[in-house]
């Protein structure tokens, strides 16, 4: 039975002291990377591990990222039965790890999210549900068939090599050695290890050593003795390694990581700020009929502790000075005199585009994230997976999809030339209605058209574009979002 579900963050740049378990515990690693040891012996946490934890152990977790490690913590108990039968099928649980397998992992999402749901409710069955929904998780975990391939063979020897790096990646590394001590070839290690993590075991060395500096330079540690304490002999050489990995040199990104009133001319950039894990000081508002007290309504709690400036288009300048921010960010949106602006503190123009994976590196190699922007993407590529796994299993696979937006006075059918778009269409392989291609931003449409087009499924959302001019003649019947078309209510999709 369920006792309790957490999602517990894990900060780089904390100490975690051991911590010791009375009973039973499920450990899901959603996002980050680090070191469980349980009574001593070290497990390598990475995104989509499942580790259970069995009663009267000790554990210690240690963050090997710069980045936040998530772990999602069930509490349960667990009572073995005395019915021959089901003792006989060996369900008795103990200690182990493993990661699910695709289609399990997809199903474990969904799982989760429904669980989440129904934390804090007041509904009277919603415990009873959330034990239910519990122990099909627990099924799916303890009967997902992982294959030989995802435990044992390569794989697993794989899983011991980034243990191994993990824990000595200070040291002078041989990687013939690690190869040989791993029972993989030397000569084929290279390639398999790429295939596996989707790095050469030179460029992961790299990472874990400039996921390391990246903290002690935050805690403000002399660059020689950063250099030291993740691997380099060399200072000078540890800081071409750094500037070339990061965009930034050591003293620059130690410097700036104290500068963090950061102005964003776009309520928009601040998806791509967040992603990174880096918190804008003040932005401008966002004007949609759908804003949360001035913030884009899918962002409006994490940037709670933003502060507003001036107007949708325009910044107040006074507010800004009086700030004195350390960076502004402006765009090519709106008509804003940068000229002006730059005389408040450093301004860079940002250039919206279409292609908004390469947009979210560039910032994250700008920020000195370079690192966590590649493993964003990573974890992006897995969601697409685990969607198309899911698609997959569904009747309406090859069923349209109409990405909708009414405005004030007109109807935009929108296709894959931009972010939504971009995923549905081109990601995902979905099907948009007849006449929209993945080269389109957005056509605008009659509602005869638009009933024409007959769509098997549509993404519907609303903004106030233009509120000045009338509204559309034609307003959407009420059989649009009903009987034989099925509508889902959506904002915009957001990059973290």
């Amino acid at each position: 039975m369920l006792r309790g579900m957490e999602r517990q963050p894990y900060d780089s740049l904390q100490e975690h002291p051991p911590a010791w378990i009375s009973g039973y515990h499920l450990v899901y690693v959603h996002e980050g990377e680090g070191i469980l040891r349980i009574d001593g012996d070290p497990l390598l946490l990475k995104p989509g591990k499942i580790v259970l934890l069995a009663p009267d152990c000790c554990v210690e977790i240690e963050v090997r990222s710069g980045k936040t490690l998530f772990l999602y913590d069930f509490a349960f108990t667990y009572t073995v039965t005395n019915d021959k039968s089901l003792l006989s099928e060996k369900l008795v649980l103990s200690s182990g790890h493993h990661a699910l397998s695709a289609k399990a992992a997809a199903r474990f999402t969904q799982l989760l999210e429904q669980l989440e749901q129904l934390q804090g409710t007041a509904e009277p069955l919603a415990k009873w549900k959330q034990s239910i929904l519990f122990q099909e998780l627990m099924y799916l975990v303890v009967s997902d068939p992982v294959t030989s391939e995802e435990t044992g063979g390569t794989r697993e020897a794989i899983e011991k090599v980034l243990l191994y790096l993990h824990e000595h990646y200070r040291d002078d590394i041989s990687l013939k050695e690690v190869a040989h001590m791993h029972g993989i070839s030397a000569s084929n290690f290279s390639g398999v290890f790429k295939k596996h993590v989707g790095l050469k075991p030179l460029d992961y060395v790299t990472q874990l050593r400039m996921a390391q500096a990246q903290r002690k330079l935050r805690a403000s540690q002399p660059i020689e003795l950063v250099a030291s304490q993740v691997g380099f002999k060399d200072p000078l050489y540890f800081s071409r390694i750094f500037k070339r990995t990061m965009g930034v040199s050591p003293s620059v990104y130690r410097k700036d990581s104290h500068a963090d009133k950061i102005v964003t001319l776009l309520p928009h950039l601040n998806d791509y700020l967040l992603a990174l894990e880096v918190k804008p000081f003040a932005t401008l508002p966002y004007a949609g009929n759908d804003q949360v007290d001035g913030y884009l309504p899918y962002l409006a709690r994490e940037l709670r502790q933003t502060r507003l400036t001036g107007s949708w288009n325009k910044p107040d300048m006074d507010e800004l000075a009086e700030a004195q921010p350390g960076l502004i960010l402006g765009s090519n949106w709106f008509q804003i005199n940068l000229e002006s602006v730059k005389k408040i503190a450093p301004t860079i123009p940002i250039i919206l585009r279409n292609d908004w994976q390469s947009l979210l590196l560039e910032l994250a190699r700008f920020f000195g994230k370079g690192e966590e922007g590649k493993h964003w993407m990573r974890r992006y590529e897995q969601k697409i997976s685990q969607a198309k796994s899911l698609l997959a299993l569904s009747d309406s696979v090859d069923e349209s999809i109409m990405i909708l937006t009414v405005t004030s006075n007109e109807y935009r059918v929108y296709g894959g030339k931009r972010q939504f778009g971009k995923v549905l269409y081109e990601d995902l392989r979905l099907t948009p209605p007849p006449g929209i291609t993945t080269k389109t931003h957005y056509v605008c449409v009659t509602l005869e058209q638009l009933q024409a087009m007959n769509p098997d499924h549509i993404f519907l959302s609303t903004n106030n574009s233009n509120p000045s001019k009338s509204k559309p003649s034609s307003r959407p019947r009420r059989g649009l979002a009903c009987g034989r078309y099925r509508k889902t209510r959506c904002t915009r999709w957001r990059a973290g």
